[in-house]
């Protein structure tokens, strides 16, 4: 548990990654971009999440994206407890050497939204605009067009796209203001959208894991 990699990687409901500061315990608005990779599966040369940290898992796969949301306790990959969070992704928010792979191939732009609680990880196959860098304050609920999945469900999903985050009916809405915003709303998840993006998607659920 000692790997420095951050190379990230996205398949399935039990073959991802997540970015967690190297010790423990580092807010995510303060971690300075200084994470490591901790992955569900081993084989990677990253670190793995430990035995008991997740708590439901969603996985969706599109044409233009692979997703991987749910729940846990996060503090078990060193962010620190009660952290409301932030986001890492391709172009604004980037660690130094991180990369993505969705699947098998390069991914196009990811973005990655955790707190201490919760996660949501986006690896772009196709659109580049599903994997916005641009709501770093709308939380998962938000990127996911509110299909984070329910805690303690492992499942696989097949979806078609919906709409790109922050398009709604063919326009795109920009994020509101720093100074109006509370922190809570990043990735704490405590409010979910009304009107969410709509998202067809069949699943296989898979509660017998971990």
């Amino acid at each position: 548990q000692s790997s420095s990699s951050r190379q990230l990687f996205l398949s399935s409901f039990d073959n991802f990654c997540l970015f967690g500061p190297p010790d423990p315990f580092n807010n995510i608005w303060s971690s300075g971009l200084n994470v490591v990779s901790w992955c569900a599966k081993d084989g990677h040369g990253t670190r793995l999440i430990p035995d008991g940290t997740l708590q439901g898992v969603t996985y969706v796969k599109t044409k233009d994206y692979l997703q991987v949301s749910g729940f846990g306790d996060l503090t078990k990959i060193n962010w620190a407890p009660g952290d409301v969070g932030g986001q890492f992704d391709s172009s604004k928010n980037t660690p130094a050497g991180a990369s993505a792979k969705a699947g098998d191939q390069d991914a196009s732009a990811w973005v990655m939204i955790m707190s201490s609680t919760a996660f949501c990880f986006r690896a772009c196959t196709g659109d580049p605009r599903f994997c916005p860098a641009d709501y770093d304050q709308m939380g998962c609920w938000f990127l996911t067009g509110n299909s984070v999945g329910p805690e303690g469900t492992w499942q696989n999903c097949e979806s078609d796209s919906g709409d790109p985050p922050g398009v709604i009916n063919g326009k795109t809405y920009s994020q509101v203001s720093r100074c109006t915003v509370s922190p809570l709303a990043v990735a704490h998840l405590a409010e979910r959208p009304q009107h969410p993006r709509s998202v067809r998607f069949t699943f296989e659920r898979l509660s017998a894991w971990p």
